[in-house]
Formats: structure tokens, sequence, C-alpha cells
């Protein structure tokens, strides 16, 4: 029996069809996408139907001016993958028996948080920053903040306080999503001295939106400006509007690390990243949306080609996981 084409031959053969390019392995491809080729990423753009809500004028201008006056939002392309046969996230928490959330649950929440974040007058290019573990509420809130705009960044709860403080007051965020408490090493660690003494340092921010733990600390009246993630959660939530944002409008930010330095800021442009993770998780990986994956190529990655997203708090590994045939893939 003929084995099915895999996504790397689709997309040649795509190519093939599209355009005059000589495609005969995956050599040529990779000659085709080496350095950035203009030629490739515009063909990734139309490969996977990227939504514009205005054209670009230019595949390229620059190295760091792409796609020029294209407008688009990158959870956008995530809920338009849509479907109620199979959920959206599988999440494993630290304790307890891992659970699905259904798309509309994901859809749901990121709707009414979106909207949470309005009502605060949360702009596009406001900063979000998050200390939270991996759970479903940290990729509403990712979402979310997309789809106004906001500019998302997030480290780990167990990140010392100094260095939080040092790498947030850097980008001046206006709101803060924390963990009230996480795991450690097998035990509940009590966040929110942390969070209390962090909040103080960041003058801008508005609120702390704090997310509950299992089982619950009770001690969330002690953060300052602090509110349950539930509380946030209009009566009828309207539908999900998305703000049309410029192809290198920053989608969120990651640290640069270097010894005897503060931090340095790194900010990763939307539209770079959108065409990044269709290539890698599609193209170079062979996923699909039959797949259950882990989040090794950036937060809520493999929602971009409708795969069900793999989410584990706790430990690397998990019973469920394995039963599920979760597929853990390697960031490049």
């Amino acid at each position: 029996m003929n084995e099915l084409p895999n996504e790397s031959e689709k997309f040649m053969t795509w190519i093939r069809s599209e355009y005059d390019y000589t495609m005969r392995n995956s050599g040529d491809l990779a000659l085709l996408k080496k350095n950035s080729n203009p030629a490739y990423k515009e063909a990734i753009w139309r490969n996977f139907n990227v939504i514009s809500h205005a054209d670009y004028t230019e595949v390229f201008e620059a190295p760091d001016k792409w796609f020029t006056g294209s407008l688009l939002n990158y959870s956008e392309h995530i809920f338009r993958q849509y479907r109620d046969d199979k959920p959206a996230i599988f999440y494993a928490p630290s304790r307890g028996e891992s659970i699905a959330i259904p798309w509309q649950e994901l859809l749901t929440q990121t709707t009414s948080f979106a909207d949470y974040l309005r009502y605060l007058k949360i702009k596009p290019g406001d900063v979000v920053v998050g200390v939270t573990e991996k759970m479903p509420e940290q990729i509403m809130a990712f979402l979310a903040c997309n789809a106004v705009g906001a500019v998302w960044t997030n480290l780990s709860p167990k990140t010392e306080e100094k260095d939080l403080i040092n790498a947030f007051q850097q980008i001046e965020p206006k709101l803060l999503i924390a963990n009230e408490s996480y795991t450690f090493e097998g035990r509940q660690v009590n966040n929110v001295l942390k969070i209390n003494k962090l909040a103080k340092e960041l003058p801008l921010i508005k609120e702390i939106i704090v997310l509950p733990s299992l089982p619950p600390l009770g001690d969330t009246q002690l953060i300052e400006k602090g509110k349950y993630w539930n509380s946030t959660f209009s009566m009828a939530a309207p539908s999900l509007s998305f703000e049309a944002l410029p192809y290198d409008h920053p989608l969120f930010i990651t640290f640069k690390k270097e010894k005897g330095k503060l931090p340095t800021p790194v900010r990763h442009q939307q539209g770079e990243l959108l065409l990044d993770r269709f290539a890698a998780l599609n193209i170079d990986q062979n996923l699909t949306s039959n797949d259950i994956v882990t989040p090794y190529y950036g937060i809520a990655a493999p929602l971009l080609i409708g795969a069900t997203l793999a989410l584990l708090a706790g430990e690397e590994r998990h019973p469920d996981f394995k039963k599920l045939g979760v597929k853990k893939v390697a960031a490049r």
C-alpha cells in the first residue's frame, strides 16, 4: 500500500503548482528557505491562508520589516481552528487526573477575559506580565491579551523575587497575573508574599489577577489589588473581537540573560512568530490537527494548526499523557 505524503511533501507539491520553482526534494525546499528568502515566507503566508485585514504592499522591506501594510492578529488564527469533535487542551495538574478543555470553554473564558482587559483600558502595546505555571488559564490570558493588542510575558513562579523585579521593571507592565501558589518538588509553595512585594515595585500595575491553586490557599485577600480569575468574567460575554495589528507588533517578550547584567527584554513580532510556527509545526515536524502536542514552540503554538495542546504543570512525565500519545517536539 502506498504511504500518504507527509506535510513537507504536500507543501512542495503546492509550491510546484503555484510557483515556477524546481522542487524535487527536501534539499530544494531547504534552499528556498535559506536566509529567510522572501519567496519562501510569501509561500508560507499563502499556503496557510494568513488572515490579513489589509493587503501588504511589499513582502520584504528591511531585515526587520516584512509584509508592509498588513494587519493581522495571532489569536484570530488560533480560534479559526475551533472544533467540537476534539478538545483544545489536555491539562495535567501537579495533583490529580488530567482534564480536557473543549474549544468552547477556551473561547468563552478568553472572550470574557479580553472583555475585562478592555474594561481596565488595557490598550494595544500595553504590557501584561504573568508569574504563572503551565495551566489553561495561562493560555487563555495570553490569547485574550493578544486579542486586544496587549503584549504578554511570563516567568515561572519559581523565579527569585529580585529576578522578577529586575525583568519586569524594564517593561512597565499595566497588569499582573499570578498563581497564588505553585508546586515545587511535590509540595505546595505559597506565592502571596512574593507577589505582594513584586507589585510594590511595579507602580503602573492596575490590578493583580489571581489564578487559584489546587487545593485553594484561601489567602487571596492578602494580595493587594488581587482579584480571582473567575470574578473577571462577565455574565454575558460578547463575541471575541480581534485587534488588527501590524505584522511587526510584539506578541510577547522574553528575557536574555547575561552574567552580571540586567536581563534584556526581547520583543518578538507576531507576524514572524505566526509564519515560523506554521512552518515549524506542520512542514518541519509533520504535525497536523490530529496530533496532541506539547508547547515547545512557544505558548499555544500547536493550536495554530488545530492540534490539541498538552499542558503539564508538574513533572515532565505523566501516565495520562503517555496513554494519549502526546508528541513532545523539541524547539529549534
